[in-house]
């Protein structure tokens, strides 16, 4: 039941955020939507366990279903990326590591740091798979588009 609450509350709160951002009204849904998958696919990977392995399986369901739903509304990815990712950057592990280096617990501040760092990094390197992919399924559709062209013209 916990899972269900969390996952409207996410789709909600990217809902508001796209608003905040300015994003276009036909996208909203979408970017709802958008959020809401990853919250709950960032859920179901165990976001207690590895918060850095959710947040990567995560970022990856939110790069796909945006591009996506950028080729369906006509919108450009970037609309629906930042609005769902908003809820995984690292505020509060920053805000831990800096805490802890002003208390000089020099331990804590390693461990949120290098979270902090990981967190960032999965995000990225989910959004640059994904993204690579569908660059790649592109060029291939584009090289077997004008090979078949070349064959109905031989």
């Amino acid at each position: 039941m916990d899972i269900i609450i969390q996952t409207l509350t996410a789709t909600v709160v990217v809902y508001l955020i796209a608003i905040v951002l300015d994003a276009p009204k036909k996208t909203l849904p979408y970017a709802a939507l958008t959020g809401a998958a990853g919250w709950f696919v960032y859920l179901l990977a165990g976001s207690e366990s590895s918060v850095v392995f959710s947040t990567f399986i995560a970022s990856c369901v939110i790069a796909f279903l945006a591009h996506v739903f950028s080729r369906v509304s006509e919108a450009p990815t970037t609309v629906f990326l930042i609005s769902a990712l908003y809820p995984f950057v690292p505020g509060t592990s920053v805000y831990r590591a800096v805490y802890s280096l002003i208390g000089n617990d020099l331990e804590a501040f390693k461990f949120y740091a290098l979270q902090s760092i990981l967190i960032s990094g999965a995000i990225a390197t989910a959004v640059f798979a994904i993204d690579s992919i569908f660059i790649i399924h592109g060029k291939i559709k584009k090289y077997h588009s004008v090979e078949e062209q070349r064959a109905n013209t031989i």
